[in-house]
Formats: C-alpha cells, sequence, structure tokens
C-alpha cells in the first residue's frame, strides 16, 4: 500500500537535490542545469528574498526527476 506514493520511489540522489535546493537554492538549480536561465532566475530570487528562491528551486528539483 505505501509503495504506490511517490516519496517512496525517489532515489537517495533525489532526496539529497531536494536538501540542496532548501539549503542553497541556486546552487540545487546550478547542479541540476549548468549556468543557464534557470540558475540566474534562481540567484535573483534568491537575492530578491530566500523564501521565492527556495520554492523556485524546489520545484525544479521535484519536478525535473
Amino acid at each position: 500500500m505505501l509503495r504506490n506514493f511517490k516519496i517512496f520511489k525517489m532515489g537517495a540522489a533525489t532526496v539529497v537535490e531536494i536538501l540542496i535546493a532548501i539549503l542553497l537554492p541556486p546552487l540545487g538549480v546550478f547542479l541540476k542545469f549548468g549556468c543557464s536561465v534557470e540558475f540566474w532566475i534562481c540567484l535573483i530570487l534568491t537575492l530578491l528574498g530566500y523564501i521565492p528562491g527556495i520554492i523556485y528551486a524546489g520545484e525544479h528539483a521535484a519536478l525535473s526527476c
């Protein structure tokens, strides 16, 4: 029954990516996409406010699994 939940299907690498995205949002996006538009958007959002950067990085870390 618990095997149907998505969190149990995630690997250890995905959990680490999400933790990095929470602690250092631009680094998490950089490790996933490199120095692309996504990184710069995340950096700007993090500089404007830490929470928007976390939300943006968390979405990209979770959705690109």
